[in-house]
């Protein structure tokens, strides 16, 4: 067969593209680890981020891997995929780390010309190490060409003019605003990363329940009292408005409507539309929980499928403690059927989507029993949350 012009194209269209391979501690990411990201990014290579000293806990690696996973990928939503970002433990010697990296990379490919090594350049913190009975004086990445990879070297990130240092990020809240990107920094101001001695002054609560549990009736009991309520579902009809020429362009409709008849039945359906507006929703009530922190006042979150969409899982929210609005199925079928004009069939169906109030139970801090009369509701709600707090 002769071979023509095309044959190359057809090669390379059918090659996918190769790893750009970042290894760090990410202790917290940072302005100058997301400029090597950037780079991977901009040459077309797939990022894979490979974050390491997962098995320490000290002052020096104070964040879980999953707290750093969950920053990486928040800050990369589109960009870096979830099965893209791996842990990589400490070993007691260079060769054992080496066969720890190697077996994740077979994980994505045996051929070491589908990688890239990206890394910054750096002139100082050579140090000695041994690999295979050799004595070397680099950098680590200097393994990764002595075993046949690319590595690709950028100049080091600075800001005013020295290079950004991750213990001045970990150590100083302001110089941390300057060196990490806006969502980084809020989540981990929202985990109260910086700590002070001074107590904080504000009660953060999250507040859920079922369809007809009366998360309502406490949200509005608190109103009264002075407290500020905010309610996620109405952050998410604000940003669905926001973004309705995407949603028409990925449904065909922006009609609300209409899309909880798309989406009711299909997984994936639901799947898209969620991705579409759950960060932004996440985003904004990290901004609410860092202005109560800031303006030192109690904030009360509703967020309704709190625990359905995963948000309970979440680090940045584990520490806020969680209010379950908690009433009998039937009672909650009742109401809900009653307020919104419905048969209590098609209110069960979506009841049936929830998860079970019991288990909610279970898992919340403070259990407000809400099939009594308000007098007991407002009683519930000064001893177990204001716990005779005044206004």
């Amino acid at each position: 067969m002769i071979p023509n012009e095309f044959d190359e194209i057809y090669s390379l269209m059918e090659k996918e593209k190769p790893y750009g391979v970042y290894l760090g501690r990410f202790q917290p990411l940072h302005k100058g680890h997301q400029e090597v990201i950037d780079t991977i990014i901009t040459n077309n290579l797939e990022p894979l981020i490979l974050v390491g000293s997962i098995n320490k806990n000290n002052e020096k690696n104070p964040l879980s891997f999953e707290i750093r996973k969950e920053i990486i990928l928040e800050n990369y939503p589109n960009e870096i995929q979830e099965e893209n970002v791996v842990g990589v433990p400490d070993a007691d010697n260079w060769d054992n780390w080496w066969d720890t990296v190697l077996s994740i990379l077979k994980e994505f490919s045996d051929d070491p010309d589908d990688f890239v090594f990206v890394t910054h350049k750096k002139e100082e913190d050579k140090q000695k190490f041994t690999f295979k009975g050799k004595e070397y004086f680099g950098h680590y990445q200097d393994i990764f060409e002595m075993e046949g990879y690319e590595v690709m070297l950028i100049p080091e990130s600075k800001l005013d003019g020295e290079v950004i240092h991750a213990t001045k990020v970990r150590e100083n809240r302001e110089y941390a605003k300057k060196a990490l990107s806006h969502k980084t920094f809020k989540i981990l101001d929202s985990m109260n990363f910086w700590k002070t001695d001074n107590k904080l002054k504000s009660d953060i609560f999250i507040i859920t329940g079922n369809i007809g549990s009366g998360k309502s009736t406490i949200l509005k009991e608190l109103s009264k009292l002075g407290k500020r309520v905010i309610n996620a579902d109405t952050i998410g009809q604000k940003i669905y408005n926001y973004k309705r020429s995407e949603i028409k362009e990925k449904f065909g409709t922006w009609n609300r409507k209409k899309i909880r008849k798309i989406i009711f039945n299909d997984e994936k359906a639901k799947k898209e539309l969620e991705d579409l507006i759950l960060p932004s929703v996440r985003m904004k009530i990290l901004d609410e929980i860092e202005n109560a922190k800031i303006l030192e006042e109690d904030l009360f979150i509703e967020i309704p499928t709190y625990f359905e969409s995963g948000l309970n899982n979440l680090l940045v929210f584990k520490e806020i403690p969680v209010i379950l609005a908690y009433a009998p199925k039937e009672v909650c079928l009742e109401r809900a059927a009653k307020r919104d004009n419905s048969n209590k069939e098609e209110i069960e169906k979506i009841y049936n989507q929830q998860i079970d109030i019991e288990l909610k139970k279970k898992v919340s801090d403070i259990i407000i029993e809400t099939d009594v009369k308000l007098k007991k509701i407002k009683k519930q709600i000064k001893k177990k949350i204001l716990k005779g707090k005044k206004k």
